[in-house]
C-alpha cells in the first residue's frame, strides 16, 4: 500500500463510511427504520461492488469501510453526550472588521448595490431587501450570494502574487492565515469553511508536486467539519447546498461538457448552463424539501447572470482593499461595479417576472429524498470506485 494514489481512495472510502455512519446513527436514534434499510442496502451494494473490483486490496478496503462507519457512529452519539464545537461563536470577535467592511462599501456604493456586494463577497443576505431576496429564490440564483470557491480562488490568487518575495513554506502559512481570517469575517459559514477547506488542500497539492482531485477535497472537508459537528449534515441548509452543489458540479459536469463538446461555448454561456444543472441534481431535492419550491427558470437565469459574478467580484474585492486606504480612489472603481451589479439586478427582476418562473411543490416528502440521494450516491461512489 505504498502507492499514494491507493492511499487517497482508501481515506475517501474512510470519510464516506464516516458520513455515513453518522447519518445511520441519526436515523437509528429517531427511529426511521424505512431509511435506516435504504442506507444499508446501499452499504451491501457498495461493499459487493467493492469485493469485485477491489479483490486484491479488499482487506484494507473493508477495514476503511468497518472503522469509517464505526468512528461516525460513535462521533454522532459522543456528540449528543459532549456536544460539538461551534465555529460560528468566533465570528464575534472579528466583528470590527466587518463593521470596517460594511462602511466601505456602504459609502462607495448605494443600497441595495452595497448589500449585494457584501452578499458576494462575504455571503452576507442581510443588506438585501426581502423583496430582492425573493426574486433570487425565484430564479435560482440565491447561491451567488453565498461564499464559494472563487472567492477563496481570488485570494490565493492575491497571495500568490502579492507576497511572491517569500519563500514557498512562508506563503503558504500567510495564504493560511489571510483564508482563516476571511472565514471568520464571513461568520464561519459551511460554505465558506468547505471552500476554505478545499482551497488549502488544493494549494497544498500544488505546493507538493501532487495532484489535485476535487472530490477528494471535497470529502476532506466534510470529513473535518461533521468530526467537530456532526450535525451539519442535518441541521445546516448551507452546508447541505454547499456540498450537493460542488459534488454535483465535480461528478456530473465533466461527463456533461463531453457530451456537448461540438456545442461552442459562446462567452461562456454553455459552462454556465451545464454547470447550474449540474449543481441541481444533487441541491433541488434539499430546495424542494425545505421551501417547497422549484424554479423553472433557474438554467436560462444562470446563463445570463453566471457569467457577470465573478467580474462584480472581482470588483468588489478590488473596491475593499482600495477602500481600507482611501474612499476616494474606491469610488472610481465603484463606477464600475455599480455599472454591473445594476445589469445583474435588471436580469434577476426581468427573469423573477416570468410566468413560469417557480411553482409550489408540496408532493417531495422525505421519504422520495433520501431515496433519490440513497441512489444518488450509490452511482457516485460506484463511478468514482471503478475510476480508480
Amino acid at each position: 500500500m505504498e502507492n499514494k494514489s491507493q492511499k487517497s481512495f482508501l481515506f475517501v472510502i474512510f470519510a464516506s463510511f464516516f458520513l455515513i455512519g453518522i447519518v445511520f446513527g441519526f436515523f437509528f436514534l429517531n427511529g426511521m427504520w424505512n431509511e435506516i434499510v435504504f442506507l444499508l442496502i446501499t452499504v451491501l451494494l457498495l461493499l459487493k461492488f467493492l469485493f469485485a473490483v477491489l479483490r486484491k486490496i479488499f482487506l484494507y478496503v473493508f477495514l476503511c469501510v468497518f472503522l469509517g462507519f464505526s468512528c461516525g457512529v460513535f462521533r454522532y452519539f459522543s456528540y449528543l453526550d459532549h456536544g460539538g464545537f461551534d465555529f460560528q461563536f468566533l465570528g464575534e470577535y472579528f466583528s470590527f472588521m466587518g463593521e470596517r467592511i460594511d462602511f466601505v462599501f456602504r459609502n462607495v456604493l448605494p443600497e441595495p448595490y452595497s448589500g449585494f456586494v457584501e452578499g458576494l463577497i462575504l455571503g452576507k443576505k442581510n443588506g438585501l431587501g426581502k423583496d430582492i431576496l425573493e426574486k433570487f429564490n425565484a430564479t435560482g440564483l440565491t447561491h451567488i450570494i453565498a461564499v464559494s470557491g472563487y472567492n477563496i480562488s481570488i485570494l490565493i490568487a492575491f497571495c500568490t502574487k502579492f507576497f511572491g518575495f517569500l519563500g514557498q513554506k512562508m506563503k503558504f502559512f500567510v495564504m493560511i492565515f489571510l483564508i482563516v481570517l476571511f472565514v471568520a469575517l464571513t461568520g464561519f459559514s459551511a460554505s465558506c469553511i468547505r471552500a476554505a477547506i478545499m482551497g488549502i488542500v488544493s494549494y497544498y497539492a500544488i505546493f507538493s508536486g501532487r495532484q489535485y482531485m476535487p472530490f477528494i477535497g471535497l470529502i476532506f472537508a466534510a470529513f473535518i467539519m461533521n468530526l467537530f459537528l456532526p450535525m451539519l449534515i442535518f441541521d445546516d441548509i448551507g452546508f447541505q447546498l454547499s456540498f450537493g452543489a460542488t459534488f454535483g458540479i465535480v461528478c456530473f459536469y465533466p461527463r456533461m461538457d463531453v457530451f456537448c463538446e461540438s456545442v461552442p461555448d459562446i462567452f461562456g454561456f454553455k459552462s454556465a448552463f451545464l454547470m447550474t444543472i449540474s449543481a441541481q441534481i444533487l441541491t433541488m431535492p434539499v430546495i424542494l424539501l425545505n421551501f417547497g419550491n422549484f424554479s423553472a427558470i433557474s438554467p436560462i437565469a444562470n446563463i445570463f447572470v453566471l457569467p457577470l459574478i465573478p467580474i462584480a467580484m472581482f470588483f468588489g474585492f478590488v473596491i475593499l482593499f482600495v477602500g481600507l486606504f482611501s474612499l476616494k480612489i474606491a469610488m472610481l472603481f465603484g463606477f464600475i461595479e455599480y455599472a454591473v451589479l445594476k445589469f445583474v439586478l435588471f436580469l434577476v427582476e426581468l427573469f423573477a417576472n416570468f410566468p413560469f418562473a417557480y411553482y409550489k411543490i408540496d408532493w417531495f416528502t422525505s421519504e422520495i429524498f433520501f431515496i433519490y440521494y440513497f441512489v444518488a450516491i450509490f452511482f457516485m461512489l460506484k463511478r468514482l470506485i471503478f475510476r480508480s
